[in-house]
């Protein structure tokens, strides 16, 4: 498991704290499929999966429309931007910025199909009181696959990407940036982003994020 974070070193940093949230869902998410024996329902694994598979599809939604290659162009040319082709080579840096964009976009995609893949064993069970051993065996088998290509996706969006969007955003733009991902303004309940992050997190790190100021006006 991740160790705790005592520090941001900018608000876009705060990206790492979702993520951690997103390993420690699929941890438990895992926990219960490798636990459940051969009289256990599906329901507590179905919750957690769909509890996990909500957080995911959220932020890839939102990631994709923040951080796609139009969103990127679009923030290199705001008035007073801190362009990535300002501060390196100008073209060779701009179709790197993209390509990396469009890469991670696509990761979204393959993560998604992985899981509609645990979905079907699911829905392929659901007239089932119990798990049988091979269900239990499929749905372990599916969410390591998942859990591992999400681990993958996650330390190549903070190794590459996150640098990245951190040379060429102001601060002010990534405090917008996070708090776009952490309320959702087009739900009746915004927060339940936030909650569902929170949850994951220690008491040390909640502060990390409510330092931040984000000022969620829709957000109440």
């Amino acid at each position: 498991m991740t160790s705790e974070f005592t520090a941001l070193e900018s608000p876009l940093d705060a990206i790492r704290l979702i993520h951690k949230a997103l390993r420690s869902r699929g941890a438990m998410v895992a926990q219960i499929a490798e636990q459940a024996g051969a009289e256990s329902s599906l329901q507590a694994f179905r919750c957690a999966f769909d509890s996990w598979a909500s957080g995911l599809l959220y932020f890839f939604e939102q990631e994709d429309a923040l951080m796609s290659p139009a969103a990127l162009e679009a923030e290199s040319s705001r008035p007073g931007a801190k362009s990535v082709t300002q501060l390196e080579h100008g073209g060779l840096a701009h179709k790197v910025k993209r390509e990396m964009a469009a890469a991670n976009g696509r990761g979204h995609l393959e993560l998604t199909e992985m899981l509609e893949e645990v979905l079907t064993v699911l829905n392929g069970e659901i007239q089932r009181t119990s798990i049988i051993q091979r269900t239990r065996q499929h749905l372990c088998q599916r969410v390591l696959s998942l859990r591992l290509a999400l681990d993958d996706h996650l330390e190549d969006e903070e190794t590459f990407l996150l640098p990245m969007l951190r040379r060429s955003m102001s601060e002010d733009r990534q405090r917008e940036v996070v708090r776009r991902l952490l309320y959702d303004e087009e739900s009746p309940e915004p927060h339940w982003i936030m909650n569902w992050v929170a949850e994951a997190l220690t008491p040390g790190e909640r502060q990390l994020l409510a330092g931040l100021e984000l000022n969620a006006t829709s957000a109440t």
